[in-house]
């Protein structure tokens, strides 16, 4: 089973899951990266990598097939919320052809890729969502009594571009589509959550977000909590056509049982490997169902209060031989 990952930029730890994946059940794959960027980090610790064009530059999609095709690959993981829509069209034009992909449905991209359309959802299932409104609303004074506030793009990824508004005038320049929503108490947590090819949500690791740098969580710990494990499970068991790795933002006071839910990513997110190395195996389950195994797997089997710290480091390449 040889893997392709998407956009692999510096995303090492999702490498080394998977090479631990491939080890752990004893396969003789091969973990192949792409990315636009020639200097992507990441490639470096991948089996093969190769630099492709643009996702939106013509001839993209012959470059993968041929890539799919040389290494034959065997399960594609497109990584980068951007291009999950694009990646679904590609599946839905060639089936399985080339290879299977870890990907929610079409219809689970759409809900999840605006965060307008994401909110409309939540409340439809009898979901918690913080109200939200546009600055055009904003501009209008909709919501100038509640200050402070946080605006952001609807399709935007993470926690990169947001802003917090403590004054009306900061809203200056900010589109008027953009969400705003009220500056929410309590603690944020991520929930990783693996779904399988049944729609079951087998394992949700919480991971309280300790420090956040550059839109990617730096220090993180996990933790058992009962009333966000089970929201949890319930939202993603809801999805349509959610697979795989989900992840969800949410804001949790538990002084007073009160929980928000902002964002649902049907990718791996940044901080994935804290939820691997807490004993949450999603690579190593994405491989076992591609290959057609059914999953033995024990709900909560996972290891609470494993701490994440994240530090720098330094790679060095010669280029005299390119």
């Amino acid at each position: 089973m040889n893997i392709l990952i998407s956009s692999i930029g510096a995303k090492v730890g999702l490498v080394k899951a998977f090479r631990d994946a491939i080890d752990r059940i004893g396969g003789q794959g091969r973990v192949i990266g792409i990315d636009s960027d020639r200097f992507a980090p990441a490639g470096e610790f991948c089996d093969a990598f190769h630099c492709v064009k643009a996702q939106d530059s013509p001839g993209y999609w012959e470059q993968i097939e041929e890539i799919c095709r040389s290494e034959k690959i065997g399960l594609a993981v497109p990584t980068r919320e951007a291009e999950l829509s694009a990646w679904s069209d590609w599946r839905q034009k060639t089936g399985n052809q080339f290879c299977q992909l870890a990907l929610s449905s079409q219809q689970c991209l759409q809900v999840c890729a605006d965060k307008t359309q994401t909110h409309t959802w939540l409340l439809e299932n009898d979901f918690p969502s913080p109200e939200i409104g546009t600055v055009g609303e904003l501009r209008n004074t909709t919501f100038n009594n509640r200050l402070p506030l946080v605006v952001k793009d609807p399709f935007g990824q993470g926690s990169r571009g947001v802003h917090f508004i403590n004054h009306i005038e900061e809203i200056a320049n900010l589109p008027d589509h953009w969400i705003v929503q009220p500056s929410l108490k309590g603690i944020e947590y991520t929930l990783n959550a693996y779904i399988d090819r049944n729609g079951k949500c087998r394992c949700l690791i919480p991971h309280r977000r300790l420090q956040v740098v550059d839109g990617e969580v730096d220090r993180a710990v996990t933790e058992k909590l009962p009333p966000l494990m089970l929201l949890g499970k319930k939202i993603t068991e809801a999805l349509p056509g959610a697979y795989g790795p989900i992840n969800l933002q949410v804001f949790y006071e538990s002084d007073i049982g009160s929980i928000w839910v902002t964002d649902i990513n049907p990718r791996f997110g940044g901080g994935y490997p804290l939820a691997h190395a807490a004993g949450g195996r999603f690579t190593e389950w994405l491989l076992l169902e591609s290959m057609g195994e059914t999953l033995k797997i024990r709900e909560e089997d996972w290891q609470d209060q494993l701490l994440l710290l994240r530090y720098r480091d330094s790679l060095f390449k010669s280029l005299d031989s390119e």
